[in-house]
């Protein structure tokens, strides 16, 4: 398993870098705050990337 997360991370950039738009990826936004709701719902496996917003969103 941690040479196929390695081999991706090396891949990632030329991905971007030819267009693909990472953003669909992130299923969940959280205020730092609600920091162990955000590590809760990133426990449950059924979630993409969760992110942990330190500046509040508008």
């Amino acid at each position: 398993m941690a040479r196929s997360v390695i081999a991706n991370r090396r891949r990632s950039p030329g991905l971007y870098d030819e267009g693909l738009d990472p953003t669909f990826t992130v299923t969940h936004h959280f205020a730092a705050e609600e920091y162990e709701k955000a590590f809760a719902t990133a426990a449950e496996g059924t979630a993409g990337k969760v992110i942990l917003d330190w500046v509040p969103r508008d």
